[in-house]
């Protein structure tokens, strides 16, 4: 079973945060959406979402161990995902 990579990319630290796998892309949606939009988190994707930018980097195969990278792929900015 493959699972898809992401990472975060913070446009005003000008760096990537720590590699997302999740089996779906819905998944990363439902998550990220989900702490973009509870103000009780007080998680800088809630405070400034306009500064997050999410990218697909790859796969990551569960049952063989094997990552394998693909050319960063704009997916979205988080504040897409605010309701």
């Amino acid at each position: 079973m493959k699972h898809l990579v992401f990472v975060i990319f913070d446009t005003k630290a000008k760096s990537y945060g720590t590699p997302i796998t999740v089996p779906t892309e819905q998944d990363v949606f439902v998550a990220l959406k989900y702490i973009v939009n509870d103000e009780t988190l007080k998680h800088d994707y809630t405070a400034h979402p306009e500064d997050f930018q999410l990218f697909r980097i790859g796969e990551y195969d569960v049952t063989e161990g094997v990552l394998t990278s693909v050319p960063h792929e704009h997916v979205t900015t988080l504040h897409m995902l605010k309701d």
